[in-house]
């Protein structure tokens, strides 16, 4: 993840867009200098809590807002996520089968797995 500073600054700046306020009416509001509002948004100045709470209610968010972002989906989340669809495709293929080859299709991917796992180590 990026600096934790940053993405709180990317997030006021965004906020303060959406509201369509000025870098110059925002600091007023929030009772900070400009040029330090600028510095947050950039993320090269550390915004303190009490700060971070001036600006939320200048934005008339709730301070969580601020705080509400998500690292890169890990490639742990892909692998799950593709695993699914192929669950998903799997059962679509299946639903109008018997139970006996819905059995058969389970053992016939276990063995492949099995098979796959052997030969990765």
């Amino acid at each position: 993840m990026k600096n934790i500073y940053k993405t709180v600054g990317e997030k006021v700046r965004r906020e303060r867009l959406k509201k369509g306020l000025t870098i110059e009416e925002l600091a007023d509001m929030s009772d900070i200098h400009y040029t330090f509002l600028g510095y947050i948004e950039l993320g090269k100045k550390k915004a303190s809590l009490e700060t971070i709470r001036k600006l939320a209610n200048a934005l008339q968010i709730p301070v969580a807002d601020l705080f509400k972002f998500f690292d890169k989906k890990s490639p742990k989340d892909s692998k799950v996520k593709s695993l699914q669809k192929k669950l998903h495709q799997l059962q679509l293929l299946t639903s109008n089968t018997s139970p006996e080859v819905k059995k058969l299709i389970i053992d016939v991917a276990r063995k492949i797995a099995k098979k796959c796992k052997k030969s990765k180590h």
